[in-house]
């Protein structure tokens, strides 16, 4: 942080909890060019974050899910910020399912595309090889490395190493999950059968919320419950319900009636 580092905007304490309040954007044009708000309309981005900073103590930068960012921009964010700002990073649209620009990509990344692909408009994750969908958010993250240094880094996609860490050596993409009831198997399908991606979700997700150890993201079921069974098929005292996550375990549970 720089010596002439503004004061931090004010952080409120309601009870127990903590609430900051600031923007999407500290150069949206609501702030810079429909409003008197800075002092100087000629300001740079730099000095428009100080600026920022004195008067807001959180803020989203929604740049990087047009372009993602290097680790000089996120250097200077973290220079240019006061001790305890935070930063919100919005995920880069080719992470989120969303379209994005192919002049956007790392050039290495670029040649990835098809020749097909690279005279789209837009390009989706899909028209990448799976090892270069990997790459790119491995770039993204390791982007953030200099505000999570200096504990600015707020709401962004930090926690996808511990998750890759967790499930080393299992294709999130491709796990196997079935469920038995009573050694009957009621259900057996694959994650590949989603709508969106597993790490789609954990991305989309942690835009809005704090994903915490021990959290569970619920996206439906597969076919074969009890109750679409016919005849259905429903739960009895004694039955034993067993859950098969592939590569990660088996979840056990007996069934009793509630006295």
């Amino acid at each position: 942080m720089s010596d002439n580092a503004p004061a931090l905007g004010p952080v409120l304490h309601v009870g127990d909890c903590e609430v900051r309040v600031g923007t999407c954007s500290w150069t949206d044009k609501t702030l810079v060019k429909d409003t008197s708000w800075y002092p100087r309309k000629t300001m740079s981005a730099a000095d428009r974050l100080r600026f920022y900073a004195a008067h807001f103590p959180i803020v989203e930068a929604d740049s990087t899910y047009y372009r993602p960012p290097s680790e000089e921009l996120t250097g200077g964010w973290a220079e240019r910020s006061p001790e305890g700002f935070r930063m919100d990073v919005k995920a880069f649209a080719l992470m989120t399912g969303h379209p994005a620009k192919p002049e956007t990509l790392w050039p290495d990344i670029r040649e990835e595309l098809s020749a097909e692909a690279q005279e789209k408009r837009n390009v989706y994750a899909h028209h990448l090889p799976d090892d270069a969908v990997d790459e790119v958010w491995r770039r993204f993250v390791g982007a953030l490395t200099p505000l999570g240094e200096v504990g600015k880094l707020g709401v962004a996609v930090d926690t996808l190493d511990d998750v890759a860490e967790l499930f080393d050596g299992i294709d999130l993409a491709d796990v196997q999950v079935s469920t038995t009831v009573s050694g009957e198997l009621m259900q057996d399908a694959s994650t590949r059968d989603l709508i969106f991606p597993v790490l789609d979700l954990i991305v989309y997700l942690s835009a809005g919320v704090t994903l915490e150890p021990g959290d569970v993201i619920a996206t439906g079921t597969p076919g074969g419950v009890g109750d679409s069974r016919q005849p259905p098929r429903y739960l009895r005292e004694g039955d034993v319900v067993e859950i098969t996550v592939g590569g990660v375990g088996t979840l056990r549970n007996p069934v009793r009636l509630e006295r």
